[in-house]
């Protein structure tokens, strides 16, 4: 399934109470018995290709895509590859 414009928005509004680290490490805890790729993960945090022309889905709270995008994009360079 590829990234939808509603996935990166929710993501989005997850990084602004928890750090991606945090995210991470909770989303290795919880699939830790599945062959979890962080690389892959952070890869495709920041492929935005298939979501740029769909439309933005309907929020409580506007933002701009824009700024979603930043907003992820200095996320994963916040984290160090190993």
């Amino acid at each position: 399934m590829r990234g939808s414009k509603k996935d990166f928005i929710d993501i989005y509004f997850l990084l602004k109470r928890y750090s991606l680290a945090e995210l991470l490490s909770l989303t290795k805890k919880k699939y830790a018995a599945s062959d979890y790729s962080q690389t892959h993960i952070l890869k495709s945090l920041i492929y935005f290709v298939d979501a740029e022309d769909q439309p933005m889905p309907r929020m409580h709270k506007q933002v701009h895509w824009q700024e979603v995008k930043e907003k992820l994009i200095l996320a994963v360079k916040s984290i160090p590859l190993i």
